[in-house]
């Protein structure tokens, strides 16, 4: 698509508590997870999500403005 990576950072999906962070899934994930489990496979309630950052490119214009501001 031309965007170009620019980080990487994680989502962490949890309320904070009183002394402690608590998991908060979606329902969908939750139901997932249940019905996982009644079928027998011992899964885990995810609590993070990768979340990518791009942008778009820079013309050589803007990153002369990009490298003047640095300067």
């Amino acid at each position: 698509a031309g965007l170009v990576p620019v980080e990487r950072c994680v989502a962490l999906l949890a309320r904070v508590g009183d002394h402690e962070l608590i998991t908060r899934g979606s329902f969908f994930q939750r139901d997932f997870l249940r019905k996982q489990r009644d079928a027998g496979l011992p899964l885990h309630l995810i609590a993070h999500e990768d979340v990518l950052v791009f942008r778009t490119p820079l013309t050589l214009r803007a990153a002369e403005r990009a490298e003047n501001r640095a300067a």
